[in-house]
């Protein structure tokens, strides 16, 4: 049982008026923005990151993160003791019991965190094992998910999170749609159902709109109007930005391996991927502000 959670688990200093990191002065009272990119499963170097920044009492007031930079940050927001791990399998096994409940399938989900981190009906087939068909997949997986982390979250708002907290979403009437306010679930969900994204984007959507979102350092800027930004970009693409924007900006690149996940070998060593992607957000973090 404890192999299975563990595969299971993958599918997925202001006491001072100022303090210095990396040689750049931060204010106590200085508003830092905290965005976190897109990238489905190498979202779980964004805990790394969260928890490199938590060493070095960096201060957010701020957090803008899309898909699976959503449900990372939207985590740390509710709660910002959180332990990511703890939660990872909290959320896992409600969704797996759910599931085995429903008697949807019953066979094991291997890679299920890294399935809700990749966001998207369009998009999670290919992460799942034991034959779930995708006809299967675009039947339970968004409602199930929604109401796994409502469960989670408490049934709360984006009004209640400690941190403040916004996210966004491809709308093809709307455009980009910005939430921060209503359930917290909802707007996580929205965001990690977000087909703009994948490869099977419309010419419909706004080109310059998805590059402009895959780390959202412009709608961080134009929403809360911090005086510095701090991007964890883990999508393996560069960061899209307009050069008007008068924020410090600290973009922070983690370069990840790639690793199929249909794959049997990298299954059977799916403990060892998890942790690489952790360590790596955590210490390119550490370097960048220490170095």
């Amino acid at each position: 049982m404890k192999k299975v959670l563990v595969i299971i688990l993958i599918i997925f200093l202001n006491s001072c008026s100022s303090y210095k990191v990396n040689n750049q002065l931060f204010e106590a009272d200085e508003k830092i923005c905290l965005v976190l990119s897109v990238g489905s499963e190498k979202g779980i170097a964004h805990f790394g990151a969260i928890d490199a920044l938590k060493e070095l009492n960096i201060d957010i007031k701020y957090i803008y993160g899309n898909s699976a930079g959503s449900l990372v940050g939207g985590m740390y927001a509710f709660n910002p003791n959180v332990n990511f791990e703890t939660d990872s399998k909290k959320i896992i096994n409600t969704y797996f019991n759910k599931t085995k409940k429903e008697k949807v399938n019953n066979t094991i989900f291997n890679t299920l965190f890294s399935m809700i981190l990749t966001g998207g009906v369009l998009g999670w087939e290919n992460l799942f094992f034991g034959g779930l068909s995708y006809a299967n997949v675009k039947k339970i997986d968004f409602d199930r998910f929604h109401q796994v982390i409502d469960e989670y979250f408490n049934y709360s708002d984006i009004d209640d999170t400690k941190i403040l907290f916004a996210t966004s979403y491809m709308d093809i009437n709307k455009g980009i749609v910005i939430k921060n306010n209503g359930s917290l679930a909802s707007a996580i969900s929205k965001s990690c159902n977000n087909p703009f994204i994948f490869k099977e984007i419309s010419n419909e959507f706004d080109p310059a709109a998805d590059r402009l979102s895959v780390t959202p350092i412009e709608d961080a800027y134009n929403h809360f109007n911090p005086d510095k930004i701090i991007a964890i970009n883990v999508s393996q693409s560069p960061a899209y930005y307009s050069e008007q924007i008068k924020a410090k900006i600290f973009e922070i690149p983690i370069e990840l391996n790639e690793y199929d996940l249909n794959d049997k070998k990298n299954q059977e060593n799916i403990k060892s991927i998890y942790n690489e992607y952790y360590s790596k957000g955590f210490n390119t973090v550490m370097e960048y502000f220490n170095q």
